[in-house]
């Protein structure tokens, strides 16, 4: 996600220019024969194994605000996952058709009835903005204004340490990361994605652009993808990208193929939260309608 922000007010939330059509190993070729040289070898192998072309991916290894290293693999700008998990998925797993608006893996409410969420806004490169504490503020209040079984709490402190039996997400800002958001997704057992980074360089003055930013990188803490994987329209509407691709990056499996049933047909949303691309100054920061029903429908309150 790449920001000018002082020349278009537009947040970019995906950096990678993605393929729309899915390829096989052969076109991609062998390791030896890929000049891919961000990614270590076993990430490489893994890409090729998946038919997945090895442009669209970057490796990363990230600074938390507790000292911690997690190596990373992004897969488009914003969204990244661990990269244990991303050597774990298994071979038969690739290509477009498997692909959906909500992540591969959901959170288990009954292991986390309480989604809990820290903060850092001590002194130092990783500490929050007011703005940016704002938005966080708000965009908890986003999804928990929602009634579905899913419940986040927020938790502000100025101490580089903390309980990782207590707290699930830690946020704080970051000047390593080549988007203006990053976060992961919720993995197999059903824990939540364990950060969301906001760029240390998105400082601007739109109170509702970094409550946007923030309820979207939430969301894929989550278990939202985009909302327009299959056209990235969002990103053509604001002149970003030129014209639509289809986001062929981490898959999810194809039994769950398509929009959610909550939400027919319904993928290029103007106003969604989760959509690939905003404009940091003219969005309200809010859910739209089919956000709020992706929410319910992915967390129901009731069985």
């Amino acid at each position: 996600m790449k920001l000018n922000f002082f020349k278009t007010g537009i947040i970019l939330l995906s950096t990678v220019t993605l393929l729309t059509t899915s390829c096989s190993n052969e076109e991609f070729g062998t390791p030896e024969q890929v000049n891919v040289t961000n990614l270590p070898d076993n990430v490489l192998n893994k890409v090729l194994d998946l038919q997945m072309d090895p442009s669209l991916f970057n490796y990363q290894e990230i600074q938390l605000f507790d000292g911690s290293t997690k190596k990373i693999v992004i897969t488009s700008g914003d969204m990244a996952i661990d990269v244990d998990r991303f050597l774990a998925i298994p071979s038969n797993q690739g290509g477009l058709n498997a692909k959906q608006y909500r992540s591969q893996f959901l959170i288990d409410t009954d292991k986390y009835p309480t989604v809990d969420i820290i903060a850092f806004i001590g002194e130092g490169p990783f500490g929050l903005s007011q703005l940016a504490q704002d938005g966080l503020v708000a965009a908890v209040q986003n999804w928990n204004e929602v009634s579905s079984k899913l419940e986040l709490t927020l938790t502000f402190t100025t101490e580089p340490t903390f309980d990782s039996d207590v707290f699930e997400i830690r946020v704080n800002t970051a000047s390593d990361i080549n988007s203006d958001g990053l976060a992961d997704f919720p993995n197999a057992e059903g824990k939540p994605g364990p950060f969301v980074l906001i760029n240390s360089r998105v400082n601007a003055n739109f109170p509702d652009g970094f409550e946007h930013l923030l309820t979207h990188e939430i969301g894929h803490a989550i278990g939202f993808r985009h909302t327009d994987w299959n056209s990235r329209q969002s990103c053509v509407d604001q002149g970003l990208e030129t014209e639509s691709t289809v986001e062929n990056d981490l898959p999810v499996p194809s039994i769950i193929f398509g929009t959610l049933p909550s939400i027919p047909g319904i993928l290029e949303q103007e106003n969604s939260i989760m959509n690939a691309c905003f404009n940091f100054r003219t969005t309200d920061g809010e859910l739209n309608f089919n956000d709020r029903s992706g929410l319910r429908f992915l967390y129901p309150k009731y069985y």
